[in-house]
């Protein structure tokens, strides 16, 4: 019994040392991977907008009129203090979840978007990043519909994937411009 006492002591200051470095470790990298984890988003937006020179952040400025689908990230891109256009980072349902990045430009058409990250079935739903479904986007007037059967045509095999990043696109595109009409720029 206090050969398992001792063993049990042994094995629980092993524990709580490695609790404390695996903390210490943590403490010290948490800035750095915070720090590159933001140089790959604003990567990303310069994908974009590359002639940008600032990315502000415009979160409290635009909100979702969707209960679905999360804004998680809203930008405004700029080149000398001239506004270039909006991006918008919203998740919400497609097959499963996916988060779109779309750009809009301040004449009022949507750019295009990027699928950000997706849980739909590889190699079907997956295909709402792809050509030509994403081909469809780029130019359209943030007043279009955005519906598919009207003026969005599905993917084969797609459909309900298909609709919820219209879904995601269409309410992004109203948030892009009510935040053009509201005098934002």
């Amino acid at each position: 019994m206090g050969n398992a006492f001792k063993l049990a002591l042994v094995l629980s200051a092993y524990a709580c040392a490695a609790c404390i470095g695996l903390a210490f470790v943590y403490n010290v990298t948490a800035p750095a991977i915070a720090q590159a984890a933001e140089k790959e988003v604003f990567a990303a937006f310069a994908e974009f907008f590359p002639e940008a020179d600032s990315f502000t952040d415009v979160s409290d400025r635009v909100s979702s009129s969707n209960s679905k689908i999360v804004f998680d990230r809203v930008f405004r891109a700029d080149r000398d203090g001239r506004f270039l256009g909006l991006l918008i980072q919203a998740t919400g349902a497609t097959y499963k979840t996916s988060t779109l990045l779309s750009a809009f430009s301040p004449d009022g058409k949507m750019i295009r978007f990027k699928v950000s990250s997706t849980t739909d079935t590889a190699g079907l739903g997956t295909k709402i990043g792809e050509s030509p479904f994403s081909d469809q986007f780029a130019g359209k007037s943030l007043s279009d519909n955005f519906e598919v059967g009207k003026d969005i045509q599905a993917i084969s095999g797609a459909t309900i994937s298909s609709r919820g990043a219209a879904d995601i696109l269409r309410t992004s595109a109203k948030a892009a411009a009510s935040y053009f009409d509201g005098g934002a720029l």
